[in-house]
């Protein structure tokens, strides 16, 4: 895995809110210190939340009949 793909990830990670960060300065010029932002299960329900909300949105129908199971 390169670095460019590490820092893209955590930076995704910041865009939807589960990491943050602030800048800090070393050795090789700036750099982000990441911390959370959410606990385990804050992130796991923004998981599974993000998870349904795309399975309703591209199958729709089929979504219904699986969450109607649940109920």
């Amino acid at each position: 895995i390169s670095k460019a793909s590490i820092i893209n990830s955590m930076n995704t990670l910041v865009d939807q809110g589960i990491l943050g960060y602030r800048d800090a300065t070393g050795l090789g010029g700036y750099h982000r210190i990441y911390y959370p932002l959410m606990d385990e299960s804050g992130c796991a329900t923004f998981l599974v939340k993000m998870m349904i909300e795309s399975m309703v949105r591209d199958f729709p129908e089929e979504s219904r009949v699986v969450l109607d199971e649940f109920k």
